[in-house]
C-alpha cells in the first residue's frame, strides 16, 4: 500500500496570528479549493458565486452566533482571510461546510444529501484499564482532493493543544486534543437546523478545548445547532454519542455492551434515537422526484454502511486498533469510498483513528484506508 505525505502545520500564538499562518502557508491550496467551489457551484445553480457567498453569509446569524459563543475562533478565521488574501464573506462561508449542504438544499440547487458528507464513524471503550478508541472515514466531495492538511495547534491562552484533520483554510474536521478528548462528527441532514445556531467547525474546535468528556458534552448540551450532526466525544473515562439538532440533543447507547464492560458505538448519517425530523421532511417533499430518490438512495446507503460496522466489530476479537483501521477499510456498504471520476462525488477524503491513551496518538491516511498507510501522530 501507498503512504503519502500530509500537510502538516503547526499553529501557536494568539487567535489571530494562527489564523494568518494559516492563510499564509496554504495560500495556494486555499485558493485553488475555493476556485474549485465556485466553480461547481455555479454549474450547480447558474448564480454567481460571490452573490451567493454574500447571501449565504448576510441572510444567516451564523457571524453573530460564532462572535457570540466562539469570539477567539472567529478572530483566528479573520487572521486565515487575511493570510489568504480572502475577503471574510469568503473565508467563513468555507467554514460552513455542513451548513452549505442543507442551505443549498432549501434552495432546491441540488439534493438533502447525495453530493454532501458521508462519513462513518466507530468507537471503542475497552474498560477503564485499557486505551479506547475513535475512528472515522471522513467523506467529502472529490473537488476538495489535495486539500488534506493536519494542523497542531497550540493554545495556551486555553490551556488547549490538539491535532486536528482539516482541509486547507477550514478550522477543523475532526481531531484529538493532549489531554485525550477526541471527537468524529457524523451529518443529519435529516435533522432541524437553525442559521442562527452555532456552525459545526466551531463546536468541533470548541469541543477540542475542552479538558475533560463532561466539559466537551455539557458545552454540547448548552448551545444551538445550526446543524443536524452528530458528536462522538471519547476519553479515558468512556465514550459519548450526541445526535444534535436545532431542536434537541439526543444520546445514543452503545451498540453492544460486553460483560467485563467493553462497549462499541458506531454511527453513520442517519440518526438513532433524534426524532427532530419534521423540518427534513417538509424539505424533501418539496423537492423534485430525482431529488427525492437520490435522498433515498443516500439513506439506504447510510444504512448499510451502518450494519457492515456492526457485524464487523462484532466479529471482531481484540477491539484493538488493527481492528478498528480493518473495519474503516471496509468496502460494504461501502465505508470505503474510492475516489469518483465526477467531482460532486463523495469519496474518503481521508480516516482517522484517535488512540486515546496517555499521551494520545492520532493515526491519519488522506484518501481511502484500504489503499495507503496510516501514518501515527503524536504530541
Amino acid at each position: 500500500m501507498n503512504s503519502p505525505g500530509i500537510k502538516t502545520l503547526v499553529l501557536e500564538g494568539t487567535p489571530s496570528e494562527r489564523g494568518r499562518h494559516h492563510g499564509e502557508e496554504l495560500r495556494g491550496s486555499i485558493h485553488e479549493g475555493v476556485r474549485r467551489w465556485k466553480d461547481h457551484l455555479y454549474k450547480l445553480t447558474g448564480v454567481k458565486p460571490n452573490q451567493y457567498i454574500r447571501e449565504l453569509v448576510e441572510k444567516t446569524d451564523f457571524v453573530n452566533a460564532a462572535e457570540k459563543r466562539t469570539p477567539r475562533l472567529v478572530q483566528e478565521v479573520k487572521g486565515i482571510g487575511e493570510g489568504s488574501g480572502l475577503d471574510f464573506h469568503t473565508i467563513f462561508a468555507w467554514q460552513l461546510l455542513d451548513e452549505r449542504w442543507w442551505y443549498e438544499s432549501e434552495r432546491n440547487i441540488r439534493n438533502a444529501r447525495a453530493s454532501g458528507e458521508e462519513c462513518s464513524a466507530v468507537g471503542i471503550f475497552r474498560g477503564t484499564n485499557n486505551v479506547s478508541l475513535l475512528g472515522q472515514n471522513m467523506d467529502l466531495p472529490c473537488l476538495l482532493d489535495g486539500l488534506q492538511v493536519l494542523l497542531h495547534v497550540n493554545d495556551p491562552e486555553v490551556s488547549s493543544e490538539a491535532l486536528i484533520f482539516s482541509l486547507a483554510g477550514l478550522i477543523a474536521l475532526n481531531g484529538v486534543n493532549k489531554q485525550g478528548i477526541g471527537v468524529c462528527v457524523n451529518t443529519l441532514s435529516q435533522l432541524s437546523h437553525a442559521n442562527d445556531g452555532l456552525p459545526v467547525a466551531f463546536i468541533i474546535r470548541s469541543i477540542l478545548e475542552q479538558p475533560s468528556i463532561n466539559g466537551a458534552t455539557a458545552f454540547v448540551r448548552g448551545i444551538k445547532h445550526a446543524s443536524g450532526e452528530n458528536y462522538m466525544i471519547g476519553g479515558a473515562e468512556g465514550i459519548v454519542d450526541l445526535e444534535c439538532s436545532a431542536s434537541c440533543v439526543a444520546g445514543c447507547e452503545p451498540s453492544g455492551t460486553e460483560h467485563d464492560g467493553k462497549y462499541t458505538i458506531i454511527h453513520t448519517n442517519h440518526p438513532l434515537v433524534s426524532n427532530d425530523q419534521i423540518s427534513y421532511y417538509e424539505n424533501l417533499s418539496e423537492l423534485p422526484p430525482e431529488i427525492r430518490r437520490r435522498a433515498a438512495d443516500a439513506l439506504a446507503n447510510s444504512k448499510d454502511r451502518f450494519e457492515a460496522l456492526v457485524s464487523h466489530i462484532a466479529a471482531a476479537k481484540e477491539l484493538n486498533l488493527e481492528d478498528m483501521k480493518s473495519s474503516l477499510r471496509l468496502h460494504e456498504g461501502p465505508v470505503c469510498v474510492h475516489k469518483a471520476q465526477e467531482i460532486g462525488k463523495s469519496f474518503t477524503f481521508g480516516s482517522t483513528v484517535m488512540v486515546l491513551s496517555d499521551p494520545p496518538e492520532l493515526h491519519l491516511t488522506p484518501g481511502s484506508p484500504c489503499s495507503t498507510v496510516y501514518r501515527r501522530f503524536t504530541f
